[in-house]
């Protein structure tokens, strides 16, 4: 047997194998996107029907990122309580909400990276958590802005905590965090 002949056509299989399956996967991101783009067109629609007024666009949107570990100075606990950006991470605010005084820091990124869902997702959860709080409808409420950002909430103990990817929803009736991972 020819050795290097059964080589050579071993090879071209295994590169005709790699583009079919990259062409697969490929058109699964693809139609995977035009399905993102439809159901955040159907979703602003239904929160329109149910009576909300969008002031912005939902965006259809996925990516991957990862937690954020911060560390807080010695000494951070205080009885006053912020809601402030004052880190970024790849331009995305960092937002430290509770008990803090002086300036958090950004440690680390954690290993793993997750899928951030699109903002539309995030918002018809929001819808169902409103309605299910009693609301008949969302008549009156707007959503004003959508911004990702990294949250944490502070307790103000320990020198550690971790932010996770967020949606901050900001409406008519205040701010709203709604996390950007898919559960």
């Amino acid at each position: 047997m020819d050795w290097s002949k059964a080589k050579t056509l071993l090879i071209v299989a295994l590169l005709v194998t790699d583009l079919v399956l990259g062409g697969f996967l490929l058109h699964g991101k693809t139609v995977q996107r035009q399905n993102e783009r439809k159901a955040a067109e159907n979703i602003g629609n239904y929160l329109v029907d149910l009576g909300a007024e969008l002031n912005c666009g939902l965006a259809d949107d996925s990516r991957m990122l990862p937690v954020l570990f911060i560390s807080f100075p010695e000494g951070s606990d205080t009885s006053e309580y912020s809601e402030e950006a004052e880190l970024y991470y790849n331009e995305i605010p960092v937002i430290v909400s509770g008990y803090v005084s002086g300036t958090p820091t950004l440690d680390a990124e954690g290993a793993s990276r997750g899928d951030i869902r699109p903002s539309a997702y995030a918002a018809a959860e929001l819808a169902g958590e409103l309605m299910a709080g009693g609301r008949g409808d969302l008549s009156g409420f707007s959503i004003d802005s959508i911004d990702l950002v990294y949250w944490l909430y502070y307790s103000g103990s320990g020198t550690s905590d971790t932010a996770f990817p967020y949606w901050r929803f900001n409406t008519s009736e205040g701010a709203y965090f709604v996390s950007a991972y898919y559960e």
